[in-house]
C-alpha cells in the first residue's frame, strides 16, 4: 500500500492531469494528497472524474492554494475535519477489519 504526495501547480489543466494520471497508474497508490491546487471546484471535480478516483477538497480561499485529498473506490473514508490547512479522514479497507487514520497537512511551519 502506498499514499502518493504532490505539489500540484494547474491541477486544471489537461497536461497536468494527464502527468498525474500516468504517476497513479505507475504507483498505484491508495491515497493521494494534492497541495498548491491553483484551481477550483469544478475543475477539481473534472479531474477526480478523469483520474477515476473519489475525493474531497478544500477550494482556494483568496491567496492560499487548495488542497485535495484523493482515494481509490474500493476504499470507505469518513471526513473527521478539515481546514484550509488539513484533510483529516478515517480510512476503512475493504479487505481487512482494521481501521487506520490519515491526515494530509499542508502550510508553513511555524517557529519560534
Amino acid at each position: 500500500m502506498s499514499i502518493l504526495a504532490c505539489n500540484c501547480h494547474g491541477i486544471g489543466t489537461t497536461s497536468t492531469v494527464r502527468k498525474l494520471e500516468e504517476i497513479i497508474r505507475e504507483q498505484c497508490p491508495v491515497l493521494v494528497f494534492l497541495v498548491e491546487m491553483k484551481c477550483g471546484h469544478r475543475q477539481f471535480e473534472v479531474a477526480k472524474q478523469q483520474l477515476g478516483l473519489f475525493g474531497v477538497c478544500v477550494s482556494t480561499v483568496r491567496r492560499s492554494r487548495g488542497i485535495a485529498l484523493l482515494w481509490q473506490q474500493y476504499l470507505t473514508l469518513h471526513l473527521r475535519s478539515f481546514s484550509r490547512f488539513h484533510i483529516d479522514m478515517d480510512v476503512l479497507p475493504s479487505d481487512s477489519i482494521a481501521e487506520w487514520r490519515v491526515t494530509g497537512f499542508y502550510g508553513a511551519t511555524a517557529t519560534q
